[in-house]
């Protein structure tokens, strides 16, 4: 649930748990390279499943992935927010943070194409901001005003044996973001992604 450009992000990436994580990114690009994709639009009528999303990553793909398997066809329409995330200690131009938001919505938009390719109405909402949570939830205010029926999603890292590394790893920012969200008593959904060690 960091946004895209956190170092965080980052360093998960480049362990051993977000590598297997991402292993699950290469057999959702294979499984749509040959598929021919049609502008879905969503469908008028049901719930729609929004999905906290922080870049194109195993722990994303598989919180969209156990949607389904959880509700099965509660859900035909997804959307997508992702906010990317302007660090001053990181960037020092314009040109980097314009090359944020086009990586942030390439990336929220390999989501909408995994959806479509399988029969889902989609659409992606994105931004660069320096305020990751306060972002999500104007985002999600305005996709709640639009959408009256939706489910709030965000995916949590569980590891099966926790160390000081993955404690320190362990982002926090989807119960933050789950307490805001609750406050506006907007429905937001934990769903955990277990990591084996």
């Amino acid at each position: 649930m960091f946004g895209e450009g956190s170092w965080v992000t980052h360093i998960i990436h480049r362990t051993a748990c977000g590598r297997r994580l991402n292993a699950a990114v290469e057999a959702a690009d294979l499984s749509i390279a040959n598929h021919t994709l049609a502008a879905t639009s969503l469908a008028p009528s049901g719930t729609h499943c929004v999905i906290q999303g922080n870049g194109y990553n195993g722990l994303s793909l598989h919180t969209q992935l156990n949607v389904p398997r959880l509700f099965g066809d509660t859900y035909r329409n997804y959307l997508f927010v992702q906010v990317g995330v302007v660090d001053a200690g990181y960037f020092k131009g314009s040109d980097e943070i314009e090359t944020l938001r086009k990586h942030t919505e390439e990336s929220t938009h390999r989501y909408v194409r995994y959806a479509r390719a399988h029969g889902f109405g989609a659409e992606a909402y994105t931004a660069v901001t320096h305020d990751a949570a306060g972002e999500i939830l104007a985002i999600s205010r305005k996709v709640s005003e639009k959408y009256k029926s939706r489910v709030f999603f965000g995916g949590q890292l569980i590891f099966s044996k926790e160390t000081f590394i993955t404690r320190f790893l362990h982002n926090h920012l989807v119960f933050l973001l789950q307490r805001r969200f609750f406050l506006e008593n907007i429905p937001f959904v934990i769903l955990p992604i277990r990591v084996s060690e």
